[in-house]
């Protein structure tokens, strides 16, 4: 699913052009958005597509539910920051970079 520019665009300045990565910054992660990096940076959702039964899905592509974080040299999968966030969920869950599953909506079929 992508995102559209603009949504990468009002999330990369609500950021104050920076990594959301907060606590999990990767080695290679430059902190902030330069015209080298920027290609390097993606909109990572914080409902994994697993979330589904989680309320709140319905809107993951809001920008709130979005953070702007480093991915590396390609935007494609998981780099630098974006993968310590899917490597780490327990704590990218603490630091409210991930979904909280509590949040699931056992209800529904």
């Amino acid at each position: 699913m992508t995102v559209s520019d603009s949504a990468m665009d009002e999330r990369a300045a609500y950021a104050g052009y920076r990594c959301e990565a907060n606590g999990l910054h990767a080695a290679s992660c430059p902190g902030e958005v330069t015209p080298e990096t920027r290609p390097g940076f993606v909109l990572h959702h914080i409902y994994r597509r697993q979330d589904n039964n989680v309320i709140g899905f319905e809107n993951r592509d809001d920008v709130e539910h979005l953070r702007f974080v480093f991915n590396g040299a390609s935007r494609l999968g998981l780099g630098a920051c974006h993968q310590e966030i899917h490597r780490n969920q327990p704590k990218a869950r603490t630091l409210g970079l991930l979904v909280d599953k509590s949040f699931a909506n056992t209800n529904q079929e």
